[in-house]
């Protein structure tokens, strides 16, 4: 008998004008069951209003796990036809790039999802994972301006995400980044939604690779006022990190019938990015790029990307916002760093050729080629923290 995940929806719960979607994620080996979670999202109660038993957020949320756990996956309950198609090839991109961790698993669900047809003539609004960085602030700020053509997005609304990058614990940082991205946006007339999950407190899967999913299955959770999820961009065409979470080539594989995922900005690097961000002073002077810090929700001033994103502001030839380290002391700070994943050194390479293509003072050249020089340290994330917790208890 296979390992399996079985995914049960529950009704969703109202309460203090909060809806909370739920659903039980159970692993059984060999038909016995082993550990039974609960996976949640909450938000305001005017979300997150399709059927109890639509699972497409849980199956795109937890299937990272499966495949990681080689666990036949069963949905009791409906899914999008063209999201269980997309997955098909979803898998096989992971099982190919990194085939020692992912591994292919067969998905059934108890019935196709049937799409209203009032659903689809519904406007094709747009909602936005918007966490206060670079990607993202350009992302919002390129399409409420109607700069991206054709392509360009009505933005119904953006979401902050709270168990992602800031622990469902800590409320005060929640709040506190809460409030300053509502203030970032009203400048654009953006309402900004926060969205609550412990999905980071059950998965086991590396959120490195995962964390696409992630994002895709919370922004799924704005259906059906929103048609479109837009995720902002690492990474450009040229540098693409792979294996990475989210990507071009795999985050538009995350959409459904009444759901798209477009992946938005990979044409852009960002010394690029922060150039565009110079029309936006309010964009710009309040992004916030750190998850390292010590005090949760704002810029540390001191870590690898809190120091890349200055520089990437003096190579653009722009002025380093407040909440980022001044430009004078950058190389003594870049001395200190060491790259922990493909990703950043990717980074500190696009920051090496824009530094040298636009003539940048030598000392801070000479800074970027210094943590290039130097030998990868692998540092210890949140994720493997709580993984090794697990093993001890």
């Amino acid at each position: 008998m296979n390992d399996q995940m079985i995914l049960e929806p529950a009704p969703r719960v109202v309460r203090a004008g909060q809806t909370i979607r739920q659903c039980s994620v159970i692993r059984l080996d060999d038909g016995r069951r082993v550990q039974e979670d609960t996976l949640w999202f909450e938000m305001p109660e005017r979300h997150g209003l399709f059927e109890d038993d639509d699972c497409d957020v849980y199956l795109i949320a937890m299937l990272m796990d499966a495949m990681t756990e080689g666990r036949e996956l069963v949905v009791k309950g409906a899914v999008s036809q063209r999201l269980l198609s997309n997955l098909t090839e979803y898998q096989a991109i992971w099982s190919t790039w990194v085939p020692e961790v992912y591994h292919e698993v067969a998905i059934e669900v108890d019935r196709f999802r049937v799409i209203p047809s009032h659903q689809t003539t519904l406007p094709r609004r747009a909602v936005c994972a918007f966490s206060g960085g670079v990607d993202a602030a350009f992302t919002v700020w390129r399409h409420a301006r109607k700069q991206v053509g054709y392509r360009s997005q009505d933005i119904d609304c953006c979401a902050l995400f709270h168990g992602f990058d800031i622990d469902l614990g800590d409320r005060e940082a929640f709040d506190r980044v809460l409030e300053q991205t509502r203030k970032t946006l009203e400048d654009l007339r953006i309402e900004i939604v926060p969205l609550a999950t412990n999905y980071r407190e059950i998965s086991r899967a590396d959120w490195r690779y995962a964390h696409g999913g992630a994002l895709v299955s919370a922004l799924a959770c704005f259906r059906p006022q929103a048609r479109i999820g837009l995720l902002a961009s690492g990474e450009p065409y040229d540098h693409l990190a792979i294996p990475w979470g989210s990507s071009p080539v795999c985050d538009p594989l995350l959409g459904s019938d009444d759901f798209e995922v477009m992946h938005d900005g990979a044409s852009f690097s960002r010394t690029e990015k922060v150039v565009a961000l110079a029309e936006w002073p309010i964009g710009r002077e309040s992004l916030r790029v750190c998850w390292e810090g010590r005090l949760a929700g704002e810029n540390c001033g001191q870590c690898e990307k809190c120091v890349r994103t200055a520089l990437n502001f003096v190579v653009g030839g722009q002025q380093v916002p407040a909440g980022l380290p001044d430009r004078e002391r950058l190389w003594e700070r870049a001395d200190r760093l060491f790259l922990a994943t493909s990703a950043a050194r990717r980074e500190w390479e696009l920051l090496h050729e824009a530094a040298a293509a636009n003539g940048v003072d030598r000392r801070y050249v000479r800074a970027i080629r210094k943590v290039l020089a130097k030998k990868s340290r692998p540092r210890k994330s949140k994720v493997l923290k709580r993984f090794f917790k697990r093993l001890r208890q």
